[in-house]
C-alpha cells in the first residue's frame, strides 16, 4: 500500500547522503586549499622573527624550523591514531549492521517456500532497511575519516 511512499523515503535518504559526502569533501577540499598559505605564513613570520635577534638569530631560527617540524610528525602521528580510532570504534557496529543485513536477506531467501508472499515481502523490507542504515553509517565513518585524512594533509 505504501511501497511508492517508502521508495520515495528510501531515494531521499540515499540523495541526503550522497549530497552530505559531497559537502563535507567540498568544504575540507576548501580548507586545504587555503589552509597551507596561512600556516606557512605563520611559519616564515615566526622563524623571520626570530631570525632578527641580535647574535643569537641564525641559531634560534634552526631552532624554530626544527620545533615546527617536530611539531608536524607529532600532528601527524595524532591524526593517524585518531584515524585508527575511529576506525576501532566504529567497527563493531558497521560488522553488526553489516550481520543484520546479511541474515535478514538470508532468512528472507529461506522462507520463500514457506511462508506467505506477504511475510516474505516484509522480511526482504527489514532487510533493504537493515542495508540503507548500514550505508548510513558507514557514510559517516568515511566522512569522519575524510575529515580527518584532509585536516593531516592541509596543515604543514
Amino acid at each position: 500500500m505504501i511501497s511508492r511512499l517508502t521508495a520515495l523515503i528510501r531515494k531521499m535518504i540515499q540523495w541526503s547522503l550522497r549530497a552530505l559526502l559531497a559537502g563535507v569533501t567540498g568544504i575540507n577540499v576548501i580548507e586545504t586549499m587555503i589552509a597551507p598559505s596561512v600556516d606557512n605564513l605563520k611559519k616564515m613570520s615566526v622563524t623571520k622573527v626570530l631570525g632578527m635577534i641580535p647574535g643569537l638569530g641564525s641559531v634560534t631560527e634552526a631552532v624554530g624550523n626544527i620545533f615546527l617540524g617536530s611539531a608536524l610528525v607529532i600532528k601527524n602521528g595524532v591524526g593517524v591514531a585518531a584515524m585508527m580510532v575511529v576506525i576501532g570504534v566504529a567497527l563493531v557496529p558497521v560488522m553488526k549492521m553489516l550481520l543484520f543485513f546479511l541474515l535478514y536477506k538470508i532468512t528472507g531467501a529461506v522462507v520463500q517456500p514457506f511462508a506467505s508472499e506477504s511475510v516474505c515481502d516484509c522480511i526482504d523490507s527489514i532487510g533493504e532497511s537493515a542495508g540503507l542504515l548500514l550505508k548510513t553509517l558507514l557514510t559517516g565513518v568515511l566522512m569522519v575519516l575524510l575529515t580527518i585524512a584532509i585536516v593531516i594533509t592541509a596543515v604543514r
